[in-house]
């Protein structure tokens, strides 16, 4: 009875691992080993019964029973330890199928044994122990079964020998509780077929499988068995292009992986062991780097005299479960490729810079020769028409305005480029001066009025305190201003064009200059250019230009402000320009220290405010010159 009653506690063990799996049922084998744990629970309840069970239908009918997990365990046990140790791709539903057919065949020879005693030959009662016992001759159906279950146990029991012989040290614990469980029933079972047996009337198969449960309990718990698998390792760390090595305490190395293996040129039986300041005894200032160091993440660089190569590293502590340190992880990535990508960009972008100012310097510095035609082909073409008109050859007039147009337009487009050229190159300077206010708007609105009036548009003028003086560049804020009303005039039909000027201090933009979007912004910060006290912010300006033409894309909206950039090629088409205008806008404004924010809504209208400050500082003129044409 006492046998009885272990086989009942082996049977509740096993059944309590089963959950246990089954809670980690997405780690690898943690399924096998469930159903492995159930297995050998049903085979020892069923061997309870039929201990107990005095006649010998009875012990035949629960020895039925006993097959359906006895028949289970090895290919249980082969799934278990084939995907344990990473061979899942194994694991198809074609496979376990076929792996169910043998299980399937034993049951219905066992139900069915009095009609073909293939399984058992003979079955009787044995009255002569101490409780009776039922011995059976087994036929070659049973041998056949036990050859089929001895090669599964076999090739599993292989596999994890193999993971603990290739294990590092964190897995081979595992490993070691692993082919011990498989180990214990392997000794039972053949002392109980072979009559080695030294208890004769009992089949200690089902109490090893006890003992087998209790191992993997205490492997569970003990080394995180369902938590960390070797798989983890093989599969990831030895295919990884990184190099992987694991030093002990000792700075010995104890697992590399075969990347590293490369980086060193060496093999990992030759490694695996050694010191690494044997490894590197030819870069003594590696080892005083980081012989100590635990935690570190910079470059280094390896030559070997045929070719140097940069690697990144990575160096990591590792400790017990305790806290207590046991090694480092060193994690080594070749950066060559990278770092010389990074020197092969960082020189284009020296020379596209340099491209760049060149270019900015000579155009900046061509100014006077590019103009001087322009204005002579101009200059003629007026005194020809004056001419033309006094000859009274009126006919020629129309062509003559058509020189003077062009030559005009293309004046304005060189004085743009130039313009921004000089800011690019920091040579853009400020002729800052104290000038009134409303007379430079009466002159812009006296320049704009014709160009709204020819598309049918009407220009609204609104004025709200506006200071008597500004002290500023007045060329550059009339250019400002005439560049974003002829944009609106240019892009609105028979629409408004709402002009507004408005003075106020500077601070945080108010809810009712941003609408219910927040604007794009060049510079988002302006700084002082006044001396103020500090309670008392400076005095800024701001212009309002307020369409109802046909407004901007969002997508198009952060490269508003970038040279020859416009909405898309059909505007371009339409409504001509270069993109020039509100870049040099832009800049200007900044070089001023203001800002320049737009909104719109397509098909609705756009709108564009310029800050300005009522004084400019000089100073600051002077260094924001400079820091444009650092950043350009």
């Amino acid at each position: 009875m006492q046998y009885v009653l272990l086989l009942v506690i082996g049977a509740i063990t096993s059944i309590v691992l089963a959950l246990v799996a089954w809670r980690y049922r997405s780690a690898p084998g943690a399924v096998a080993l469930a159903v492995l744990m159930l297995a050998i629970a049903g085979w020892s309840l069923a061997y309870a019964q039929e201990l107990v069970s005095p006649a010998l239908s009875t012990k035949i009918f629960w020895a039925r029973i006993e097959y359906i997990g006895i028949t289970l365990v090895p290919p249980a046990w082969l799934v278990f330890a084939i995907q344990y140790t990473g061979r899942t791709q194994w694991v198809t539903r074609r496979n376990l199928a076929l792996l169910a057919l043998e299980p399937l065949l034993v049951w219905i020879l066992t139900w069915t044994y009095p009609t073909h005693h293939l399984f058992w030959s003979s079955i009787s009662l044995d009255m002569s122990g101490s409780m009776p016992a039922w011995s059976a001759t087994y036929g070659i159906a049973f041998w056949m079964h036990t050859a089929y279950a001895y090669l599964f146990l076999l090739v599993g029991t292989l596999l994890m020998a193999q993971a603990f012989l290739r294990s590092p040290h964190l897995y081979r614990g595992q490993a070691l509780v692993m082919l011990l469980a498989v180990m214990t029933p392997w000794l039972g079972n053949a002392l109980y077929i072979f009559g080695l047996n030294p208890l004769p009337d009992l089949d200690l198969t089902p109490l090893t499988f006890t003992v087998t449960g209790m191992i993997l309990s205490w492997g569970v718990f003990r080394f995180r068995l369902l938590d960390i698998v070797p798989v983890a390792r093989d599969a990831i760390i030895e295919s990884m292009s990184d190099g992987v090595v694991v030093l002990d305490e000792q700075n010995r190395i104890v697992d590399i992986n075969p990347s590293a293996c490369a980086i060193f040129e060496s093999q990992a039986h030759l490694l695996i062991g050694q010191s690494v300041g044997r490894i590197l005894a030819h870069r003594p200032d590696l080892l005083e780097r980081y012989l100590h160091v635990f935690e570190a993440r910079e470059d280094f660089v390896l030559d070997d005299g045929i070719r140097q190569r940069n690697f990144d590293l990575r160096i990591s502590p590792l400790r017990d479960r305790q806290g207590r340190m046991t090694g480092r992880l060193v994690v080594l990535r070749d950066i060559t490729e990278l770092k010389q990508f990074e020197q092969d960009l960082y020189q284009a972008k020296e020379a596209a810079e340099s491209a760049n100012r060149a270019k900015s310097t000579l155009l900046a510095n061509m100014s006077h020769e590019l103009r001087t035609p322009l204005n002579a082909v101009i200059g003629y073409s007026e005194l020809l028409c004056e001419e033309v008109r006094e000859l009274g050859y009126t006919d020629l007039l129309p062509d003559l305005k058509k020189i003077q147009s062009a030559g005009e337009h293309l004046l304005a487009l060189i004085s743009d480029i130039l313009d921004l050229s000089k800011i690019e190159a920091g040579k853009m300077d400020l002729f800052l001066e104290t000038f009134d206010v409303t007379t430079l708007i009466d002159d812009v609105v006296m320049h704009i009025r014709p160009l709204a009036a020819k598309n049918g548009n009407r220009l609204d003028v609104q004025m709200e305190a506006v200071p008597a003086a500004m002290y500023a560049d007045a060329t550059k804020v009339r250019q400002i201003l005439l560049n974003l009303l002829s944009n609106a005039t240019k892009f609105t039909e028979h629409g408004t064009i709402t002009f507004h000027v408005t003075t106020r201090l500077l601070r945080p933009m108010d809810e009712g200059d941003r609408g219910a979007k927040a604007p794009l912004m060049l510079n988002t910060e302006p700084v002082s250019f006044q001396k103020a006290a500090p309670d008392q912010p400076p005095a800024m300006i701001l212009f309002t230009i307020r369409d109802t033409g046909i407004g901007i894309p969002a997508v198009q909206m952060r490269q508003l402000f970038q040279a020859f950039t416009q909405g898309d090629s059909s505007t371009t088409r339409k409504y001509g320009g270069t993109g020039l205008g509100l870049a040099l806008s832009a800049h200007l404004c900044q070089l001023m220290g203001g800002t320049i924010s737009v909104e719109s809504v397509v098909g609705e209208g756009s709108t564009f405010v310029v800050r300005l400050p009522l004084r400019v500082n000089e100073t600051h003129a002077e260094s924001d010159a400079s820091m444009i044409a650092e950043v350009q």
